[in-house]
């Protein structure tokens, strides 16, 4: 690595990005390459080293856009971090190991614990040198001796104080979102002395440029709420400083206030109150120059962040940070880890991370699970498919137990078949399986033109997905819509017969019978986990049965006509399973009431149309 002194000018400091970071212009980091043009505002087209001399662009700003590149991979490294601590890791070096083995463990890449606290560390030690007010009262330096001539007996009341519209609109939408500070910045708060008002606008900058700061390191506001809540749980804030960005609020709610006081005194007649402010938020301003650091030390600190394993191997610590958002897809789940010897192993053999278990659903979500496939596609699968992460229940090794396949597609470049390929591979070798691809860059859509119909609809894709963007929550849609199976049942028919009946029968595997009808309306919080809204005795309906499907249940659905009156029309009964499996049936002829009509039966896998009448 070249030596920070001899960094002087912005074209070095890009080379020396591009070789510390190994970056290229390929289609791993072809998206972080588009977003630091956009945010330096130069075209797509355009060679960067020379559009950086054209546009005299500050190493600076280079530095600052730089630091924002790496917010994403911050998010993964807090939300892997969270994940481990979820699993009980204790504080040693080596209890927290990830091994990525790609392509035959020719790349391999191991981390652990000691990597996470060499990642935050220099996170830390870049705050706090940029401020030295992260690990003190923000307003002890000034905001106490303006209280003090204010002759404020009740400091607190500062809490209680009006602000000012968009300063309030602006802490409130960091609040809502509990994830980072919003792009835009309010103007400093005013108090109508000129004098006083040029200083605070001075003092205003701390904050905006610790908020720059948080928000390329991550710092997050979600991340201090988790701090809090454990450590007023155990009194251990285990792996992380406390409360990182909360002095900003406070800050900024204290100069509010100070403003708010000001405005209240008479400036005619309080002069030597109004000057004595003056003079205390001067000293304040003058002593901000002693929290700046110089150029080299920014540099040199940003250099060695990118050679932490974590931005090295940033492409494998996206396949891992997936298996987070798995895990946190449902809060109906209850999570455990697979802690052996005090070491969760991530290692991508076919390892088991967790269970995930939920009613008497048990699902092993287990990495790198290598299934026998005699006739894939793709010619780089010779005699088996081994997606990145599958969901199973039973026994993995069975391929009718994999519930859910996802594959996290980071190619070199970009190929619409090489996704037509694994897809149609993975769906051959995981028949009740669906299939999610999810990338951090583009995927082809048109890669799905190519796919048979059968297995088109188990597929869905995510591209663009990272920790900045809306596809995090749709992938986490995608996870439940095809684990938590949810049911709907609606009937509805005509005037006449007056009361006809829905009725929901669920079997058990040693036979016992539980049915959801007008005698009992079920419950969707505890067995049968499935409720009937109403019996309709006046005609049309409709009555709706909502249902969580057990995986180890079998389900029949009926219908009765309790009246026992002429059919004078349709009867509609519509089955929708998640979001994606649906049947309507329509009966015309007459339903008589010694009969009832066996509609619809079903389990965790499939619907199936039966249309029978049988006797009561």
């Amino acid at each position: 690595m070249k030596k920070t002194e001899t960094i002087k000018d912005t074209i070095e400091l890009w080379i020396e990005f591009e070789q510390t970071a190994d970056f290229k212009n390929n289609e791993y980091d072809k998206a972080m390459l588009t977003e630091i043009k956009e945010e330096l505002g130069f075209s797509q087209e355009c060679d960067i080293r020379g559009q950086l001399a054209i546009e005299k662009i500050t190493s600076e700003q280079l530095l600052a856009v730089l630091l924002k590149l790496m917010q994403p991979f911050s998010v993964m490294m807090n939300n892997l971090l969270s994940m481990f601590e979820a699993a009980g890791a204790q504080y040693t070096d080596n209890n927290l190991q990830i091994q990525f083995d790609f392509e035959e463990a020719k790349d391999r890449f191991n981390l652990d614990l000691n990597h996470f606290r060499m990642y935050y560390k220099a996170v830390q030690e870049t705050i706090q040198q940029e401020f030295c007010l992260e690990t003190s009262n923000p307003w002890v330096a000034f905001v106490s001796p303006v209280e003090r001539i204010l002759g404020d007996d009740d400091p607190f009341q500062r809490y209680n104080t009006p602000l000012p519209a968009d300063i309030d609109e602006w802490l409130q939408k960091y609040e809502d979102t509990r994830q980072n500070w919003p792009d835009f910045s309010p103007a400093p708060p005013q108090c109508g002395v000129k004098r006083i008002d040029e200083i605070i606008a001075k003092i205003w900058q701390l904050p905006k440029s610790a908020i720059r700061l948080y928000r390329a390191c991550y710092c997050s506001n979600q991340r201090r709420y988790e701090c809090l809540k454990r450590k007023a749980e155990t009194g251990n804030v285990a792996f992380y400083h406390a409360e990182v960005d909360c002095w900003v609020r406070q800050f900024v709610v204290s100069i509010c206030y100070l403003t708010t006081k000001i405005k209240k005194l008479d400036a005619r007649n309080c002069y030597e109150e109004i000057e004595l402010i003056r003079n205390s938020l001067s000293k304040f301003n003058e002593s901000l120059s002693d929290f700046a650091v110089n150029h080299d030390a920014k540099v040199s600190r940003f250099l060695d962040m990118l050679n932490l394993p974590i931005w090295k191997k940033r492409h494998a610590l996206y396949s891992a940070w997936v298996a987070t958002q798995i895990i946190s897809a449902s809060n109906k789940w209850a999570v455990y880890y697979n802690v052996e010897d005090g070491v969760l192993s991530f290692s991508f053999g076919g390892s088991v991370i967790a269970h995930l278990k939920y009613l008497s659903l048990d699902l092993a979500l287990i990495a790198e699970l290598r299934t026998d496939y005699l006739k894939p596609i793709s010619k780089k699968r010779k005699s088996h498919i081994q997606p990145d992460y599958s969901l199973c229940i039973g026994d993995p090794s069975i391929n009718t137990n994999t519930l859910l396949a996802v594959e996290c597609k980071q190619y070199t470049k970009a190929n619409k078949r090489n996704f037509t390929e694994a897809v149609i591979d993975y769906a051959g070798g995981r028949p009740n399986a669906d299939i999610i691809l999810v990338n951090y860059t583009a995927i082809p859509q048109t890669f799905r033109s190519e796919l048979p119909s059968e297995i088109n609809k188990r597929v869905k894709y995510l591209d663009v997905m990272s920790p900045s963007g809306e596809g995090c929550e749709s992938f986490k849609s995608a996870i439940r819509n095809s684990l938590l199976k949810e049911c709907s049942i609606v009937l509805s028919w005509s005037e006449s017969p007056a009361d006809l009946d829905l009725l929901l029968e669920i079997l058990d595997p040693n036979g016992t019978i539980t049915t959801v009808n007008y005698y009992n309306r079920g419950s969707i919080d505890q067995f049968p986990y499935a409720y009937l809204d109403k019996d309709d005795q006046n005609g049309y309906g409709c009555e709706t049965i909502k249902a969580m499907i057990d995986s180890t249940l079998k389900y029949n659905v009926y219908v009765n006509n309790y009246s026992g009156e002429k059919t004078d029309g349709g009867i509609i009964v519509n089955i929708k399973i998640g979001q994606d499996d649906e049947m309507v049936l329509n009966r015309d002829s007459d339903l008589c009431k010694s009969q009832k009509w066996h509609v619809f039966s079903f389990d965790y896998y499939s619907i199936r149309k039966i249309d029978k009448i049988l006797p009561i």
